[in-house]
């Protein structure tokens, strides 16, 4: 069952949590994020775009042909591909890809901080399995908490319990979905925003600006 979403069917998705070699191949561990993974099946590797096949699936300890949506995978042996782009954090899917980038608009919301989130920060993000330094690049909008609508443009600097959009960029590309895109379950457009040891932010990468709310 390779699960129903708003696309049809939803394509298999899953970021790496571990990595290591053997004489023949290359394993990883990850959690099915979507969709069912099958032995014999080709994947792509993001965000190097590389394709692997899947040559045996280990589960809870025993083999397995398939794992299905939120299946924990001890042992994933790949064939055909190189370890370097079999990294932690890296992302492997089946046609449709999830989008690649480095720079995205993010809706969050602020938590508890000591100093305002402003443009310029440096944080530590948070992305499914994948961590990365990346810097808050533009402070886009103010958001209503409780309807999400956009209350004001280019806001100075975000306080404890602010709504908002940030264009946010990584030192590194990753591989993402955007919240609510048809088949997607969500896991791939989830980030946390981390700064000076403390989390200050999370939210979901979106597509465009909210709508204004009426004035």
């Amino acid at each position: 069952n390779s699960g129903e979403g708003g696309g049809g069917v939803v394509p298999f998705r899953a970021s790496v949590s571990d990595t290591w070699s053997t004489s023949s191949s290359v394993c990883v561990s990850l959690k099915v994020n979507s969709g069912t993974l099958r032995v014999g099946a080709k994947v792509k590797v993001l965000p190097a775009k590389e394709e692997a096949v899947v040559k045996s699936i280990e589960s809870r300890g025993r083999p397995v042909k398939e794992a299905p949506t939120g299946t924990f995978v001890d042992s994933l042996q790949l064939a055909g591909v190189e370890k370097q782009v079999l990294h932690v954090g890296a992302v492997l899917s089946e046609e449709p890809l999830p989008q690649i980038g480095d720079t995205f608009l993010v809706q969050l919301r602020v938590f508890d901080v000591t100093m305002p989130i402003v443009q310029g920060l440096q944080v530590l993000v948070h992305a499914h399995t994948c961590t990365e330094s990346g810097t808050v690049m533009r402070l886009e909008a103010q958001l209503s908490p409780s309807t999400g609508l956009r209350l004001a443009r280019k806001p100075r600097a975000l306080t404890k319990g602010m709504v908002a959009v940030i264009t946010l960029k990584t030192a590194r590309a990753l591989a993402y979905e955007l919240k609510g895109a048809p088949g997607s379950l969500g896991a791939l457009s989830r980030v946390i925003l981390r700064h000076a040891g403390s989390t200050v932010a999370a939210g979901v990468i979106i597509g465009s600006l909210p709508p204004l709310a009426p004035t």
